[in-house]
């Protein structure tokens, strides 16, 4: 579970992330209905939150879902922690996750510099390994599956 943010914190990473400005009163503005807010700055808050392109189309954004999922594809691209994952497999909301995590180490400031590059390594191998034993899961499902099929004559 993603640890709740203050609306300053949120704003904050939301500027970090976006390279611009993004204020605390825009943050609640945007979050209370007050303000619809660009598909940029939907962008951004959908970025911080976890919210995922599908979240966005659900709640009449399509253009905000839009840009997250160029921006998504973008910086998956540019990761090279994430060079092992298969990015065309990989679900949009994982690879979101995955995007989400790495931030939040590298903005942790109680971590040194060697301190986070083992925690990215550790996020990155048990994502993997969580996603490798799902396949192995569902590869011995198919196949029980097949043989009682094929006992039953089928």
């Amino acid at each position: 579970m993603i640890p709740r943010l203050s609306h300053r914190a949120a704003a904050v990473r939301a500027a970090k992330l976006g390279n611009t400005s993004f204020s605390t009163a825009t943050w609640q503005k945007i979050e209370k209905g007050e303000y619809s807010g660009g598909a940029d700055r939907i962008t951004l808050m959908a970025m911080v939150v976890g919210i995922t392109p599908e979240d966005l189309e659900d709640v009449g954004r399509p253009d905000a879902a839009r840009m997250l999922r160029t921006e998504i594809e973008r910086r998956a691209a540019q990761e090279p922690l994430l060079r092992e994952v298969e990015r065309e497999t990989t679900s949009e909301a994982v690879m979101q996750l995955l995007l989400q995590g790495l931030e939040e180490i590298r903005s942790e400031p109680r971590l040194d510099a060697a301190q986070k590059a083992e925690l990215e390594r550790q996020l990155i191998r048990s994502q993997l390994a969580h996603l490798r034993g799902q396949m192995e899961q569902i590869r011995t499902t198919l196949d029980i599956k097949e043989r009682v099929s094929h006992d039953n004559g089928h």
